[in-house]
């Protein structure tokens, strides 16, 4: 005799196999983006799921009863937990179950998409082991720009879900030089930047959450995708550069890629530990640099990296630019 945990598990069992007919059909399109596309989609049905079960629900009882159901309020948001917003909808099991669906859905999302730019990021990182002298740098790679490509894609489509802007602010006009009268006290530290010191400093790093846990309810806005995308693709970064011997001249382009980006990630996103990553990857190159010795001092690297990074921002301007392809316009962008 069937019961209804059977049929609960052939219906489970029914949904999986369609999944995979699913899959089966987008890996024979052959195309990158239909996985993601399905991704967002399901995040899609999970959000409103759970407010059209509801919302039938009151107004079927409002039209039987005559009466007006005052406790849930639209404008307190599908899935808000303000105390605006009805107690009932809030602690409804069916509504937690819908949302924390559609969280995990995003997360893993905006991970498959740090897990593509990180592979862009480390993948020439051997280049930079190199003895040969690169001379003065032309700019940031194109392994290292072709990332903002993909974040621009993402600031579109998660903006495009969630409404709002596709982005932070215009591209920063400027990209000024760090001097030394401004950093003196940083320079001071980190001569007593050994032991105890160093290792808390770094403590702090590490203990970025950078993968979220599958419990916790993300925020269904682009910054918060766009964050998540860059943290997995920062952290990818630091671990790969701990396995390279940077030479020299391949620890100053690694500077200039990364001083590029700490430049550019404003326009994008706004969250102050991705530039915390980002430092702590330049200060792994540099203990992973065989020949440290012949580097000036910080602040003098990274103004020489930052000059780079004006030139190459000047020579690929206007409209058949790369600045152009990686920022987001003005009449779309607010």
């Amino acid at each position: 005799r069937a019961t209804f945990g059977d049929e609960e598990n052939d219906l489970g069992r029914l949904v999986e196999n369609c999944m995979m007919d699913l899959l089966d059909e987008l890996d024979a399109l052959g195309t990158k983006t239909a996985k993601a596309d399905l991704t967002l989609a399901i995040v899609e049905m999970c959000r409103v799921a759970q407010g059209s079960v509801f919302d039938d629900i009151a107004a079927s009882i409002a039209t039987h009863t005559g009466s007006i159901n005052k406790q849930r309020s639209t404008k307190a948001g599908l899935f808000a937990t303000s105390p605006g917003q009805s107690s009932t909808v809030a602690s409804n099991p069916t509504s937690e179950r819908f949302r924390l669906a559609a969280s995990r859905a995003l997360n893993l999302y905006a991970m498959d998409k740090g897990n593509e730019a990180g592979e862009l990021l480390c993948s020439r990182l051997l280049d930079l082991t190199k003895d040969d002298p690169i001379g003065e740098s032309a700019g940031p790679r194109a392994c290292v720009w072709s990332i903002l490509t993909l974040v621009k894609s993402v600031c579109y489509e998660s903006a495009n879900l969630f409404g709002g802007p596709k982005r932070v602010g215009p591209v920063p006009e400027n990209l000024e030089d760090e001097y030394t009268s401004l950093t003196l006290s940083r320079r001071q530290q980190a001569v007593r930047s050994s032991g105890l010191a160093f290792d808390v400093e770094r403590m702090f790093v590490e203990k970025v959450i950078v993968y979220p846990h599958p419990s916790e309810m993300v925020d269904f806005q682009r910054n918060s995708v766009v964050a998540l995308l860059l943290k997995v693709a920062f952290k990818a970064l630091i671990e790969n550069a701990r396995n390279v011997r940077f030479s020299v001249n391949g620890y100053r382009q690694f500077l200039v890629d990364l001083e590029f980006l700490k430049f550019m990630i404003p326009h994008y996103v706004e969250d102050e530990v991705l530039e915390n990553l980002l430092t702590e990857a330049v200060k792994c190159a540099k203990e992973r640099c065989h020949n440290s010795a012949m580097l000036n001092e910080d602040t003098e690297e990274i103004n020489q990296a930052r000059a780079a990074v004006r030139d190459f921002m000047a020579v690929n301007d206007g409209e058949e630019g790369i600045l152009n392809r990686i920022s987001i316009p003005d009449e779309e962008g607010d």
